[in-house]
Order: structure tokens, then sequence, then C-alpha cells
């Protein structure tokens, strides 16, 4: 997986070229997530920056920015309804077309493994999103009116300026194995956006909110015993195939149960 960080200082109240350094070594304490390039865009009131680790047959270095000039987007994505959006088109462009077509709601119509950060020049906006299962990882702070987000969060102390303290509770629930890393995290000030969960920072503050959530009262229509197996087959032929562009061969993590055994033979097939 890729690394992606940024920071937000809407006052400006950093010296010129401090969030920029900063946001550096909070790239440099990612960099074995992303051997294959690493990149940093100044923004004025954002920085972003991307660590690559090349996966995707159309992966290239982050920052992007849109044709227009008016986004730039560092994402640590693999977007699997991306033919849904734009066809044919590289991460970057999927969640560029994405944010155009619907703004900061983009991401309930995204599906795939993702987390993502896109700073909106013309809105003066950061607008961060997670996938709704969670599988790549986005952590965040906001202190003294600083937005500091990264994959990992030990890497948003690499900015000198925000000091590491545990999160006592938590620590506590995580001795007693009933620590899970949904909202804070192990360091005092620091969260893990949820799955399923988008922010917003811009001059007004930071507002986070859920975009999805799985609902309990959705039921398949009636059909046959052979009705629902076609069902289970289309279902699961198109998460596979989603799931098979790369630029190096394909591996599967083989238990030589039902679960496994089944995604293994499809992916051959």
């Amino acid at each position: 997986m890729s690394a992606v960080t940024a920071i937000y200082d809407g006052h400006m109240s950093a010296q010129p070229g401090l969030n920029r350094a900063a946001l550096t070594s909070m790239l440099g304490a990612m960099c074995r997530r992303g051997p294959d390039a690493q990149a940093v865009e100044d923004c004025g009131p954002c920085v972003l920056g991307h660590a690559l680790l090349a996966t995707l047959p159309e992966d290239r270095v982050m920052p992007v920015t849109s044709p227009d000039r008016r986004l730039v987007v560092v994402a640590d994505a693999r977007i699997d309804n991306r033919d849904d959006v734009l066809a044919g088109a590289s991460e970057a462009d999927v969640l560029f077309a994405a944010y155009d077509r619907w703004g900061t709601d983009c991401a309930r119509h995204l599906r795939g493994a993702f987390a993502f950060v896109i700073w909106d020049t013309q809105e003066r906006r950061l607008y961060c999103a997670r996938d709704q299962l969670a599988a790549r990882p986005l952590f965040y702070s906001w202190s003294d009116g600083i937005f500091r987000c990264a994959s990992e969060p030990h890497a948003l102390f690499a900015d000198r300026r925000l000091s590491a303290r545990p999160d006592l509770l938590a620590v506590a629930l995580y001795v007693v194995r009933e620590y899970h890393e949904v909202g804070p995290s192990l360091y005092a000030g620091v969260e893990a956006l949820e799955g399923g969960h988008q922010l917003v920072v811009d001059e007004r503050g930071l507002r986070k909110t859920r975009y999805w959530w799985p609902d309990p009262h959705r039921r398949l229509p009636a059909m046959s015993d052979d009705g629902y197996a076609e069902l289970l087959r289309e279902s699961f032929e198109g998460a596979v195939a989603s799931r098979l562009r790369s630029r190096t061969p394909i591996g599967t993590a083989l238990s030589g149960g039902i679960d496994s055994s089944a995604v293994t033979a499809e992916v051959e097939r």
C-alpha cells in the first residue's frame, strides 16, 4: 500500500516553508510503504505528500493536479467501480471525476479500497475519505488550528510541533484485548478515520460525517435456490475480477479452506 499525508494550516500561522519541511519528514517516516517514488506539493495553506508503491497498471506518483488546476489529490487507492465513473483512467483521474460530479458526497459512489485526500484550491477546502470497510488506513490530528493526516499514526509526530502522548484508556483496552481502532487511537489527540466516514477541513474548522453504513433491513428478492446460486456466482466473479488489475503477477493467500480455494480457482479461471 502507498502512503499519503497532508497538512492544512488555514491561518498560515507557520513560517514560510515550515509546513512543507514538516510534511517531508512525515512522508519520510513512511518511506517503506512507498519505495517506488515520493513527491510533495505545496498549495499554500495545504501541503500534500505521496509515497508510491506501484501495484496497478495506471499507478503514478502523486500529488496529481487536475487538468483545470483546481484539484490536487493524493491517494492510497484501488477503485473497483472505476468504469462507472471514468473508464480506462488512473485512480487519480477517477477521483477527480467523482469529486467534480458529486463534490464532498463522492465517497458514497465509490467501491474499492481507498484512503484519499483532495485539496480544492477554489473552495480552499480539504476533503478526506476512507473506504467502507476501512481496508486502507488514515489517521489524523486537529491541533492549534492545524490539521495533519497520514497513513500511519507515528508519522504525524515527525512534525516536531506535535507531541506523542499515550491515550491511557485506549492503552488499557489494548492490554485487555478490547481495543478496536475505531476513532481514538493509542495516541492522545490522534484518531483513525473510521471506515465509511469522510472529513472536510476549511476555515470553518473540521467536520466529520458518515457516508455509508450497512442496511440491516435489506432483503434479497424471493427466488429459487438456483436463482440465489446464480446471484452469488455473479457477485463472486465480479468481486474477484475487479481485483485482478496489476502490474505484477497475481498471488493469493491460500489457507486450503473453501473461501481462499474458491478465490484462487476463480483467479486462475
